[in-house]
């Protein structure tokens, strides 16, 4: 844990919470928003791109909580769809399970990285 704690960032910038915010208030999964004349500065178009997941080929696997703050299990439901290699979808069985908890709940030594080493493990054979 104090290893963890030592290399733990202090935050994220607000661009990047703004990105966040984005994400939610448009529905949709792109690039940063700048507005309608700095999109057309950065991007040459008048929205931002989307990111284009169909083309991410690596297996994939998606954990979840169902108290999330950020990602909704609708979003992460339409986002999965898009995924070619995905290999699983896994929700972690406790309700309070949230976005930081992948890292500081107690019950993640026994709902979330037994399954989590199983997968990596297939792959270091």
């Amino acid at each position: 844990m104090p290893m963890i704690i030592s290399r733990f960032t202090t935050g994220m910038s607000a661009k990047e919470y703004i990105h966040l915010l984005q994400f939610r208030e448009s529905d949709k999964f792109r690039q940063f928003d700048y507005g309608k004349k700095g999109n057309l500065k950065v991007y040459r178009q008048s929205e931002p791109p989307s990111f284009n997941i169909s083309q991410v080929q690596v297996p994939t696997y998606l954990y979840y909580g169902p108290n999330d703050l950020f990602v909704s299990e609708r979003d992460l439901f339409k986002f999965a769809l898009q995924l070619p290699n995905l290999k699983g979808l896994y929700r972690i069985p406790f309700a309070k399970f949230n976005h930081i908890d992948y890292m500081w709940a107690k019950v993640a030594n026994t709902l979330l990285y037994p399954n989590l080493m199983n997968v990596i493990d297939q792959y270091n054979k």
